[in-house]
């Protein structure tokens, strides 16, 4: 069939075919290179898509309305795509995993496209519900449990997390904050600090962290800690008996490095040590005994990674990613 091009259908299919493998993902250039990147194009959609809001319910119309979107720079620097890099599908794919992490997207989609003959990365996301009141009420022999507070997962659009909730049971109350970040002072170190007051006690806790943020990533490193003086209830039968004072002090830290990592799998070496001070006495005791610890570690871990993506899994209308790799 003649084409108005004047191309034969044969020439036309080619040339077709040629313009798809030009724009589609980890496609090659004809000297053999991967295309150069020269945009990232950022797209940050809210809760629920903007083109049905005339369709959209009051309900949904304010959740759009009070919800505080991710902020592009958040997304950028999660990404292990950059300007000026050749383009990776491995590693695109290894970025869309890495936002979906954050646990704050119901969405995540990167793709390629030519603007003006150039390569232009697409990171398209679409947020989920973060803010999450929290109660929960119990009653169990006569004795009531309660809990009230609130979890925002993505605090003013910048994915990091802050939990405060308060717990009232018939041994103790407590008052919680849990604070975490993925991108602590730079790109990629994590830190998540926890204090619990008590009604018998306080506990801190806090982890420092630059995992290993992806497959192909070659080193890593961790710092940890707890500091508490509590009380630890004893049971026996069911039945509460008596209580011991427990002062603790620990500070742990470990790394590791890959002798060999690429975008399918790696061969790490890690070493760990922690010094650990934690001491139980009866609480009418006056001087708590000094008891130290010290532990170290290592090993040696080979993995071939894969990852299953589904949907309606462990959360509601998000996708997530489940390890299925070989260890």
């Amino acid at each position: 069939m003649p084409s108005n091009s004047g191309l034969r259908p044969r020439a036309a299919v080619c040339l077709v075919a040629a313009c798809l493998a030009a724009g589609r993902a980890g496609a090659q250039t004809p000297d053999g290179r991967h295309p150069i990147i020269d945009t990232i194009i950022i797209v940050n959609q809210n809760i629920f898509d903007r083109q049905q809001e005339l369709t959209l319910g009051f309900m949904a119309r304010l959740a759009d309305a009070i919800h505080i979107r991710t902020q592009s720079s958040v997304i950028r620097r999660m990404l292990l795509l950059n300007q000026g890099d050749p383009y990776d599908s491995a590693r695109a794919v290894e970025s869309e995993r890495a936002l979906r992490g954050l646990d704050v997207f119901r969405q995540v989609q990167i793709d390629t496209e030519r603007l003006a003959g150039r390569l232009a990365v697409r990171v398209e996301t679409a947020d989920g519900w973060s803010t999450k009141p929290q109660f929960n009420w119990a009653e169990s022999g006569g004795d009531v449990s309660w809990v009230a507070g609130m979890i925002e997962d993505n605090l003013i659009g910048t994915a990091t997390s802050l939990t405060a909730l308060y717990s009232k049971t018939p041994d103790r109350s407590a008052t919680s904050f849990l604070y975490q970040n993925p991108h602590f002072i730079w790109r990629r170190p994590r830190l998540a600090a926890l204090y619990q007051d008590l009604s018998d006690g306080k506990i801190g806790s806090w982890t420092l962290s630059l995992p290993f943020y992806e497959t192909a990533a070659q080193r890593a490193f961790g710092t940890s800690g707890e500091v508490a003086r509590d009380r630890v209830l004893e049971f026996r039968d069911g039945f509460f008996q008596d209580s011991t004072e427990r002062h603790a002090l620990r500070f742990s830290v470990g790394t590791g490095f890959a002798v060999h990592a690429t975008t399918h799998g790696y061969f790490r070496v890690w070493a760990a040590g922690s010094w650990r001070r934690e001491n139980f006495a009866p609480e009418s005791t006056t001087a708590v005994p000094y008891s130290a610890f010290v532990t170290i570690g290592g090993g040696i871990e080979l993995a071939r990674t894969r990852y299953v993506i589904l949907e309606h899994f462990n959360t509601f209308a998000r996708r997530e990613d489940e390890d299925m790799s070989h260890t």
